[in-house]
């Protein structure tokens, strides 16, 4: 069991039957599974996305653990050119105790997510949000139109933003308001294990193409066995 005192809380990597999980103020942040590249929950619906690409450069707004990018770089290695904006040195430190194999695999930029996303013009294919405050909170700035507008300029023709948006009781009532400021700018596909408190429903929102051809295409180019089951049937 290794802790970290956070500026904002406590962050905990313990080991677990099947693997091991860090946490944040007792919320799990991240997940590794013993033997499988997937691990049963949301995570994973982000990883088919890069089959849209030859090569995909993406962004990763929240490293927590380092799940996600973990998962795509032992998917698809070279094959995608991974950002990762994290603004917790504290969290950066304890993703690198947390998964050792994960130094190297990416770029880390330090500092706001909100903040970084303004610079990119046309950058990436992929923009993922999964950044979290204590408590499922998601920062304020990411439900903002201007937020959602900054990542449609930083996507490319054809890209995708993945948002991973977790059912608090505040979130639960904020979400109809929040689908209608990116339906302004995308079409939306919901991913979900059930609408109730604290479970995660993953949007997956293209920009240049239409979320039939999203899953077409990822139907069509997704490797199916058993271990991916449940991601090929939310395709």
């Amino acid at each position: 069991m290794d802790i970290l005192e956070a500026d904002s809380g406590r962050i905990l990597v313990s080991e677990i039957t099947d693997g091991r999980v860090l946490t944040f103020d007792n919320v799990i942040f991240s997940l590794l599974k013993n033997g499988s590249v997937y691990t049963g929950l949301y995570w994973d619906y982000f990883t088919p996305l890069p089959l849209l690409y030859r090569r995909a450069k993406v962004l990763v707004i929240g490293l927590g653990g380092g799940t996600t990018p973990y998962q795509l770089h032992k998917l698809y290695g070279k094959r995608v050119d991974i950002d990762v904006v994290e603004i917790s040195q504290e969290m950066v430190r304890q993703s690198e105790r947390f998964n050792p194999k994960l130094r190297g695999k990416f770029n880390l930029i330090l500092g706001d997510g909100a903040e970084y996303i303004k610079k990119c013009k046309a950058k990436y294919d992929i923009v993922i949000l999964d950044a979290y405050e204590s408590s499922f909170r998601i920062p304020k700035a990411f439900l903002q139109e201007a937020f959602i507008r900054d990542v449609n300029s930083a996507l490319r023709n054809g890209g995708v933003f993945a948002v991973n948006y977790v059912f608090t009781l505040k979130q639960m009532f904020r979400f109809p308001a929040y689908a209608r400021l990116l339906s302004r700018y995308f079409e939306i596909y919901k991913i979900s294990e059930g609408f109730y408190l604290f479970s995660n429903l993953v949007l997956l929102c293209p920009k240049g193409i239409s979320v039939g051809e999203l899953r077409s295409t990822i139907r069509g180019r997704l490797r199916k066995d058993s271990e991916n089951e449940h991601v090929v049937k939310k395709f």
